[in-house]
């Protein structure tokens, strides 16, 4: 859901595929997951449930001391050295398929 919040809006949680409003997707010409993107996601959710409401300039929780930064770079480096495992490719297609809910091709409509 925050990947979804990220690239069309809050609003976008009640509409089903891209919305028609300008959105930080077409803005980015994004139309899939990305390592990074996937990995900020995974990042995001840890911190909104953790106990903390910022991080450090380190990139560390101010009050977890969680290493969000590291966490990010990890993740990412997960995902772009395994982005073409079969698993992968599935948890890759399922979280785009929740994320865009809509074929890649209505990125150009506007």
């Amino acid at each position: 859901q925050a990947i979804r919040i990220v690239m069309f809006g809050k609003n976008s949680l009640d509409i089903v595929g891209w919305p028609r409003a300008k959105c930080n997707a077409r803005k980015w010409g994004i139309t899939s997951c990305t390592p990074g993107l996937l990995a900020w996601g995974w990042v995001a959710l840890i911190f909104i449930l953790s106990s903390d409401t910022s991080f450090t300039k380190d990139g560390v929780g101010a009050r977890s001391r969680l290493p969000y930064a590291a966490m990010f770079t990890a993740y990412k480096q997960l995902w772009v050295t395994l982005l073409e495992e079969p698993r992968m490719i599935l948890i890759r297609q399922k979280i785009d398929t929740h994320v865009w809910q809509s074929s890649t091709s209505n990125v150009a409509a506007s």
